[in-house]
C-alpha cells in the first residue's frame, strides 16, 4: 500500500471511543473484521469492507443500505467459530 501512497494504521487499543469515532469518520475506506467497529464506520457512512469468519453474515451483518459479497463455505450456516471440514496437522 505504501508504494501506492496509501496509508494504513492500526490503532487497536490506543484510542478512546470518542477518538475512535472521530478517526473512523475521517477514513476514506474502513477495513475491519465483523465487529462493533464495522457497525460504527457503516453508521458514519464510511465505505466499509468487513471480513466475516466461519459464521453466517446475515444475522449481524452490515445495514441494509450496504452491499455484501459472500464467499460461501459448506459450514457457514452452522454458525461455528471453527470449520469442522478443515483439519490442521
Amino acid at each position: 500500500m505504501s508504494r501506492r501512497g496509501l496509508q494504513a494504521r492500526n490503532l487497536a487499543g490506543q484510542t478512546t471511543l470518542r477518538e475512535f469515532i472521530d478517526l473512523a469518520a475521517a477514513c476514506r475506506l474502513f477495513l475491519t473484521n465483523d465487529s462493533g467497529a464495522m457497525h460504527v464506520a457503516s453508521a458514519l457512512g464510511v465505505p466499509t469492507v468487513a471480513v466475516f469468519g466461519a459464521t453466517d453474515d446475515a444475522p449481524p451483518g452490515p445495514p441494509a443500505r450496504s452491499r455484501a459479497w459472500c464467499g460461501s463455505t459448506p459450514n457457514a450456516a452452522l454458525l461455528l467459530r471453527d470449520c469442522p471440514s478443515i483439519t490442521v496437522a
